[in-house]
């Protein structure tokens, strides 16, 4: 499978017809064309959309850029670089947290990535004092809290790289994945530093790429091993792909991941807040070993912070396990997982808001946004409404069900959004999903621009 997106997004930029993901992650080649634009019209036109959208023309440290205007984010195409999402975990931060300006961001983390007055490292099995336990995914946060944290930084890399959504015509495999993730770490700070420098994420093994391959490895590797576990400052490093085996070991467990040689280890300690904080890509992980169906095999990507010890091995000390589709969709359970294959199938235009740092938001599923006025309805404006898709487990019973059902009814009302449920229980498969309307045809270049 061809690993790409298919954006064919342009903006009129002064009259001139420019590639959308161009101008919007490389302002820099464009400012002429912006400084025409704000002079001449004041703004930008975004063609996503059969009605052209304004783009705000601003200004950072004397360099112009693009962005979406104010409350439309979520009006663009889901394939356009300036749709933004609002049901979203990310509106629970302060702006200290997440701090965007023009094309890049700064992040502040719960955890420095250098430690300092750390020079004891702990014995086999014993959990390094120093080094603080996931945090807990399902603890409810304040909606202004000041630091990101595991789960956070996962969910904000996957969300501004576009991968909790689908757009027909996309192909998604792990290397536009990680080309997808290294782009979006690539314009976030942590620290005054590119997020990218702190990074490692496995590329497709390739026998003839080998050594450079190793190369890339040993460079993520090299600060690490110079401030190890019994170095007066300790540095760490993030780790993110995608897990092939889980085994046990005589003081917990090391993680093995697609297209990497070199295990990542664990005591039991961490093992254990793993299997409370990640509990389901923790429970996806006990049967990656199960003989399956193609259909049913679970899909689990691990977002690790790792230190080096002594001797060089990579310990795991923070962590998050998040199970996804094969298409790398996040989703919570193998029903969700087989709702969001059903949607690519379908090639449907979706998106599965994420929970940061605070898992018990309520938040939909999905929010699928392709859906035809005569199911929806309409909003304010006249534009067909998105629906709430909601699957309630077997597991729950029906009082339960009815319970939530109601709330989450009242949820999507008062979000604009209609609603549709698939209860397992009832039935075994997902009910017919609302339908589609008619797909939009883009036009091609267009040479000039009204104001």
């Amino acid at each position: 499978m061809q690993a790409r997106h298919a954006h064919r997004v342009q903006v009129l930029v002064a009259g001139q017809a420019v590639e959308a993901p161009a101008i919007r992650h490389n302002p820099e080649s464009f400012q002429e064309h912006l400084r025409e634009a704000r002079a001449r019209y004041g703004a930008a036109k975004c063609l996503c959309q059969p009605v052209q959208l304004n783009l705000v023309i601003r200004e950072r440290e004397g360099k112009l850029f693009l962005a979406a205007w104010p409350n439309d984010a979520e009006r663009h195409a889901l394939d356009c670089p300036f749709y933004g999402e609002k049901h979203t975990g990310r509106t629970q931060y302060a702006d200290s947290a997440i701090s965007s300006e023009g094309e890049r961001t700064a992040l502040r983390l719960g955890h420095s990535l250098i430690q300092h007055g750390r020079n004891a490292e702990p014995g086999p099995g014993v959990h390094a004092p120093a080094a603080p336990a996931p945090q807990p995914a399902a603890t409810p946060r304040s909606p202004a809290k000041e630091k990101l944290h595991t789960w956070g930084l996962l969910h904000y890399l996957w969300e501004n790289a576009g991968l909790n959504r689908w757009y027909p015509g996309w192909t998604r495999d792990w290397g536009f994945t990680r080309y997808a993730l290294r782009r979006a770490a690539e314009s976030t700070d942590v620290g005054g530093k590119p997020l990218l420098q702190h990074l490692y994420i496995p590329e497709v093994w390739n026998e003839a790429r080998k050594a450079e391959i190793r190369a890339h490895w040993r460079e993520f590797c090299a600060p690490l091993h110079r401030q190890h576990r019994r170095s007066p400052s300790v540095a760490s490093g993030f780790v993110i792909g995608l897990v092939r085996e889980l085994a046990p070991t005589e003081y917990g467990y090391a993680i093995k991941l697609h297209h990497h040689a070199e295990r990542f280890w664990m005591d039991a300690t961490l093992s254990d807040n793993l299997a409370r904080f990640s509990r389901r890509g923790w429970a996806a992980l006990k049967h990656l070993e199960v003989s399956a169906a193609p259909e049913e095999k679970p899909y689990v990507i691990a977002a690790l912070r790792v230190e080096a010890t002594h001797t060089g091995r990579l310990t795991v000390v923070d962590g998050a396990l998040m199970r996804v589709s094969p298409r790398y969709i996040p989703v919570n359970s193998s029903f969700e997982d087989h709702l969001a294959r059903v949607l690519v199938e379908q090639d449907r235009q979706f998106v599965r808001p994420l929970h940061y740092d605070n898992h018990n938001l309520a938040l939909p599923d999905f929010i699928l946004k392709d859906v035809d006025a005569s199911y929806s309805g309409t909003d304010g404006n006249g534009h067909a409404r998105s629906v709430a898709l909601h699957v309630y487990g077997p597991s729950i019973l029906p009082i339960q069900k009815a319970r939530l059902t109601a709330l989450d009814r009242k949820n999507a009302e008062t979000v604009g959004l209609a609603f549709w449920e698939w209860y397992v229980a009832d039935q075994g498969q997902p009910p017919a999903l609302p339908p589609a309307r008619p797909r939009h045809t883009r036009a091609g270049p267009i040479n000039s621009q009204s104001a």
